[in-house]
């Protein structure tokens, strides 16, 4: 091919184009010393739309409720001392092989409750006792933590469920780190 067909063709093409085309509207820039537009003379834009929001939850409109502030005698640590000074040392540093593990990731919080509950039952048919929690963080972790994190967080401390526990400790890096917990459960 002759480079010379090639560019005749291509400048008649490169024409059309051309008259066919419309300018982009830019943004002016404002330069340092140039005078602010005054807010009577910016566009004015339309009303934004208003979405409708879903119906709230039970849980959404429980947590908005103004609740007593209430101390939460049993946290992660404190069962202690129900177990001895070895066997706690060694859950605590992840020593123990874990024998269950529930991964909440992805759940809601009632469902996450159901999986809880079920697991501390098979764990007591079955005679497992030590069990990995992995909660996550959360997406709030600087506050506390996620909702599910709280959420165990008071499950354990109810009685009806730390009766069953001996001990609880925060879980270590390789295991899940701050997201993660270790449940050690009494014989059944």
């Amino acid at each position: 091919m002759d480079d010379e067909d090639d560019t005749g063709d291509g400048l008649e093409l490169w024409e059309r184009v051309k008259e066919e085309a419309k300018p982009l509207v830019r943004k002016k820039k404002t330069e340092p010393g140039s005078p602010e537009v005054k807010s009577d003379e910016k566009a004015h834009y339309p009303p934004k739309i208003q979405l409708q929001r879903r119906p709230r939850s039970y849980m959404q409109i429980a947590s908005e409720a103004p609740q007593k502030p209430t101390i939460t005698p049993l946290v992660p640590g404190t069962f202690s001392n129900r177990l001895d000074r070895k066997n706690d040392m060694r859950i605590k540093k992840g020593k123990t092989d874990y024998e269950m593990k529930i991964d909440f990731h992805g759940m809601t919080v009632q469902a996450a409750y159901l999986c809880f509950m079920r697991t501390l039952e098979q764990a007591q048919k079955n005679n497992k006792r030590l069990i990995l929690v992995v909660t996550g963080k959360g997406k709030n972790a600087e506050g506390g933590g996620g909702v599910i994190r709280q959420s165990f967080l008071e499950w354990i401390n109810r009685p009806d469920i730390s009766r069953v526990i001996l001990t609880c400790h925060p879980a270590q890096a390789k295991d899940g780190g701050s997201g993660a917990f270790y449940l050690y459960l009494r014989k059944a």
